[in-house]
């Protein structure tokens, strides 16, 4: 639990515009039963080019005693399957990484997310393409999206790096989608590559709450609260299914 505190701790020290989110989130979402939710668009996302950001909301679990936590790989995706609120739900997990190559070494924020994460902001690549389903699961083909940044940096901003190799963390990793100029989600992050290709052993564990962040987007005329009463029942249906989780 230490260890636990001692990351969160520095992750939002070292990433203070995530620590605006959190501390927003968890603010607005004190006192709810289950599943929080909190539209952060007014203050978050409303500067930002995202597609009717008014649907975007933030989706975070409490554990047993009460404590606001991430969300484990399975309830997301049972959360992707059955929710009828929402037109999206993706997930974003923070994870700083070593890039090198092409060019000198570097260290690079990196974000793993899941294959329609783009879609769910509603922002359109400037060039090439997110991931596919096919390529967000363990075993997945090593696919990456870098930032317009390190597009110009590395590849002097030709459209010809979609299909070239950057190195990262020893992987080859092949360039399928570059972000517009200006694109950011809580700081600068410069490689995005799949949730689904973690190690397994955590990602299909349960009780395994290892950082990630959900973001839905809202069907049309769904409320918040209509959403929040459609993903409680889904959770409670879970919990009886697998008691041994640490949801609420």
């Amino acid at each position: 639990m230490f260890q636990d505190l001692r990351y969160g701790v520095r992750m939002l020290l070292k990433h203070k515009s995530f620590t605006v989110i959190a501390v927003l989130s968890l603010t607005l979402g004190t006192g709810a039963n289950t599943l929080i939710f909190s539209i952060f668009q007014r203050v978050v996302l409303a500067p930002l080019p995202f597609d009717h950001p008014e649907r975007l909301v933030m989706i975070w679990a409490k554990n047993h005693r009460g404590f606001h936590v991430f969300v484990s790989n399975p309830d997301f995706q049972d959360w992707k399957r059955s929710s009828r609120s929402f037109d999206r739900i993706s997930g974003i997990q923070w994870h700083d990484r070593d890039l090198t190559s092409p060019g000198m070494a570097e260290h690079v924020y990196g974000r793993e997310v899941s294959s329609d994460f783009f879609s769910t902001l509603g922002v359109k690549l400037a060039v090439g393409r997110e991931f596919s389903a096919q390529e967000d699961w363990y075993g997945g083909a090593p696919v990456v999206v870098i930032s317009n940044r390190l597009w110009k940096n590395r590849f002097g901003g030709n459209s010809d790096a979609i299909g070239k190799i950057i190195t990262i963390d020893g992987v080859d990793y092949t360039v399928v989608g570059i972000l517009p100029p200006g694109f950011r989600f809580a700081d600068d992050a410069d490689v995005y590559t799949p949730l689904g290709q973690g190690d397994p052993i955590t990602m299909n564990d349960r009780a395994v709450h290892g950082g990630i962040l959900c973001i839905g987007r809202l069907n049309p005329g769904v409320t918040a609260d209509q959403a929040q009463a459609d993903m409680r029942a889904i959770q409670n249906g879970l919990n009886q299914l697998y008691p041994n989780g640490i949801a609420d």
